[in-house]
């Protein structure tokens, strides 16, 4: 069983197959599971809002913008240096352009992809490449309207790409682990 869900990615392993008992019709054997914490699609796009965050750096710091470490593991905590923050403003500002990438996360096709890959033009409904977001600056008081928040599509199709890749290795390499270990003759 493979679950990609909104926060996590999680797998199980086992037999199943017809029971000799007359009360059941079949018979699972459970033999291990595995899964990756960090892989779901709302922990995606906040890494992908992380990632846009700073192909905008210099525009945001500039407007004293903070942004939070997103609920993912393996992150520079010092990539932004004081601009990262574990506040309610900075994680209000990771959520507003997150929110502005849902879009792109939820409606990726193969067309997309390949438009994407290629270089060639392509429309996702209801996500702009250059947009508007209202953020938040670090003392939590003002508002900020960002009129150029940019992104470049094809380096967050690559994160993107790259995390399930090593969601689907991980799974495969449990499931050879498994096999190797509960094969038997049928």
């Amino acid at each position: 069983v493979f679950d990609f869900g909104g926060g996590t990615t999680d797998f199980d392993f086992g037999k199943w197959e017809k029971s000799a008992n007359l009360k059941f019709a079949y018979k699972m054997t459970h033999f291990s599971n595995g899964g990756d914490k960090y892989l779901g699609g709302e922990n995606l796009l906040e890494l992908l809002a992380f990632e846009a965050y700073g192909q905008n750096f210099q525009t945001l710091k500039e407007k004293d913008i903070a942004i939070a470490k997103p609920n993912y593991d393996r992150i520079d905590t010092q990539r932004f240096g004081s601009f990262m923050q574990n506040s309610n403003t900075a994680r209000l500002n990771l959520q507003a352009i997150a929110s502005k990438l849902r879009p792109f996360l939820e409606k990726l096709d193969a067309n997309i992809v390949e438009a994407i890959e290629e270089g060639e033009e392509f429309e996702i409904e209801g996500f702009e490449k250059e947009f508007k977001v209202q953020l938040f600056d670090r003392n939590g008081g003002n508002s900020i309207s960002v009129e150029d928040f940019k992104v470049d599509c094809k380096e967050l199709l690559n994160l993107l790409k790259d995390k399930i890749d090593e969601g689907v290795a991980n799974f495969f390499a449990g499931f050879s682990k498994v096999m190797a270990e509960n094969i038997d003759n049928q």
